[in-house]
C-alpha cells in the first residue's frame, strides 16, 4: 500500500514538472534577429551599432557586435514591417529593410 502512494506522488511530481515546462514554452510572445556583421573582406566588426525599428510604431531596439561581430536582438515584437540598420564608424551605414518576424522566430540577417 504504501508503495502504491509513493508511485503515485512520484508520478504526480513527473506530471508537475512536464506541465510547467509546456506552459514556459507557450508563454513566448516575441521573436529574435541575430547575425554577425562583417567587413568586405568577411572580417567581424566588434563594436558596430545593430538597430532594428519597427516601422508602424517607431519603437526601436538595439545592440552591439561583440568580438567576434555576432549579434543577439531578442523580445522583439512580432509582426513588421521590421528595418535593420547597420553603423560603424569609418564604414558607410547599411540597411535591410521590410522584414517581418512571426512569433518565437529568430531571424538570421
Amino acid at each position: 500500500m504504501s508503495k502504491t502512494i509513493t508511485n503515485f506522488f512520484a508520478s504526480l511530481i513527473l506530471l508537475f514538472i512536464l506541465s510547467a515546462n509546456s506552459l514556459i514554452a507557450q508563454s513566448i510572445t516575441s521573436a529574435a534577429i541575430y547575425g554577425t556583421v562583417t567587413d568586405v573582406n568577411g572580417n567581424p566588426l566588434p563594436g558596430a551599432n545593430v538597430i532594428a525599428t519597427h516601422v508602424p510604431t517607431g519603437t526601436t531596439y538595439g545592440t552591439t557586435t561583440r568580438a567576434n561581430g555576432d549579434y543577439n536582438l531578442p523580445g522583439l515584437r512580432v509582426g513588421g514591417p521590421f528595418t535593420l540598420t547597420f553603423s560603424y564608424i569609418g564604414f558607410a551605414k547599411q540597411e535591410r529593410t521590410d522584414l517581418y518576424l512571426q512569433l518565437s522566430q529568430s531571424l538570421r540577417q
